[in-house]
């Protein structure tokens, strides 16, 4: 896998000195070890161990995550670094595997599915979200991992409510994860969400016991102050808040009241789209299962204030679904499904928001074609939802009839594909 990955990624990666994001785990580990107040301070990284400028970051996690970055702080900055990085790489392929596995027909599943997850794990390891999170030192194919185990993976825990304490512990490390309870609740799992739920709180709890001021400290005041993520109009800022605040500015007043608009609008339809996979993807069983889930992580990436395009992990998920229904079904379901994995494949392999102007404030005078450019991933998440609603057989595959709505419904998304390409075009022909 190493291999693979100095090969498509390049001189990056493992011989990276400094993954900024895995050091302030490990510092927050170490503030658990002092005593230290873990939101009160910000955490120093870098320095001469790393040849990087030493800097200061706050710790945005839950005090439960803090925890579990205890042992990181047994070792060096970038030997954290390190031992993250190695474990995307295998997270990487093991969350493709499962998810190829788990959409595959009996004659691909096991073996066959570990080898594609392999034939395509250069790609994977390109795309934009995942080259990003391994060179910050990030833990989003963790907390996948463990959302896909207990959800859609061929295990015995997808199929009984302990998925449902797989999905409380990822919650517990870091909060969007929660919105995976919502798959439960669509698909009718009452002991798997009723175990999200009491999973989330011990894991909470049990950190609340040992950490009673930082809990405090973050259940109280951290949890509401987004100003320590970042600035919402910042490029990588893929989210509904972030599309608003570069068009409209971050202190805008009416930039509040249309987010909450928007994202209580979204969440309907989420869950109406949501529904109608369910209820439409019973004769392809697990693949409507993994569109359903593909669909509820738009939640996270759509509707929390801050998105990074790092947390778009779940385009690997959207990918596989894509891809899986495009060579299932037919008709326009089958032209819908391909143009959505092209598009997938296009977004996610070139993150077009870096190929725009985004220093100093540059994405509040994008014009409006970078405006959708620069926010591809809001748009791939609506036209996944959109379509769910519409044709949810581009997302299962599952057989059907053609009508009039397919057909159209599959022109419009052709021409959305078509325009989102000639803006990457023009975005890279026009320079950042």
């Amino acid at each position: 896998m190493a291999v693979l990955y100095l090969a498509t990624v390049g001189a990056g990666g493992l011989t990276w000195r400094f993954y900024i994001d895995a050091a302030v785990y490990r510092a927050g580990g170490q503030f658990v070890l002092d005593g230290a107040q873990l939101y009160h301070e910000q955490l120093f990284v870098g320095g001469e161990e790393t040849g990087f400028p030493q800097t200061s970051l706050p710790f945005t996690y839950p005090p439960f995550a803090s925890l579990l970055f205890v042992p990181l702080a047994l070792v060096s900055q970038t030997t954290a670094g390190l031992i993250i990085a190695v474990g995307n790489l295998v997270l990487a392929w093991s969350v493709t595997a499962l998810l190829i596995d788990a959409v595959a027909s009996a004659r691909w599943r096991g073996r066959r599915a570990a080898a594609l997850a392999t034939a395509v794990l250069p790609l994977v390891l390109l795309a934009e979200p995942v080259r990003e999170t391994i060179f910050f030192g990030q833990i989003n194919l963790v907390l996948m991992l463990l959302v896909v185990v207990g959800t859609v993976a061929r295990t015995p825990w997808s199929r009984s409510w302990a998925g449902g304490v797989f999905v409380g512990l990822a919650a517990a490390i870091k909060l969007t994860p929660a919105v995976f309870g919502l798959y439960f609740l669509v698909h009718r799992r009452w002991a798997a969400a009723a175990a999200t739920v009491a999973s989330f709180l011990a894991f909470t709890g049990a950190a609340a016991l040992i950490l009673p001021r930082d809990s405090v400290d973050y259940w109280a005041s951290t949890l509401a102050d987004t100003d320590r993520i970042g600035g919402t109009a910042y490029a990588s800022n893929q989210s509904v808040k972030g599309v608003l605040a570069r068009l409209l500015g971050p202190e805008h007043p009416a930039e509040s009241w249309l987010w909450l608009l928007i994202v209580g609008a979204l969440l309907v339809l989420i869950t109406a789209a949501m529904l109608r996979l369910h209820r439409t993807g019973g004769d392809v069983g697990r693949s409507g299962r993994v569109a359903s889930l593909t669909v509820a992580s738009m939640i996270a990436g759509l509707c929390s204030p801050v998105s990074w395009s790092h947390h778009w992990v779940w385009l690997i998920a959207a990918a596989v679904v894509f891809v899986a229904a495009a060579l299932r079904t037919t008709g326009p379901a089958r032209l819908t499904a391909g143009a959505l994995a092209a598009l997938t494949g296009l977004v996610g392999l070139i993150g077009p928001h870096w190929l725009l102007p985004h220093r100093d404030g540059a994405e509040l005078l994008w014009p409006w074609w970078a405006q959708l450019t620069g926010s591809s991933y809001v748009v791939l998440g609506v036209l996944t939802i959109l379509t769910a609603v519409v044709l949810p057989r581009a997302l299962t595959g599952a057989a059907g009839v053609d009508d009039a709505l397919a057909r159209v419904w599959s022109r419009v998304i052709l021409v959305c594909a078509v325009l989102l390409a000639i803006g990457v075009v023009a975005a890279a022909v026009t320079g950042g």
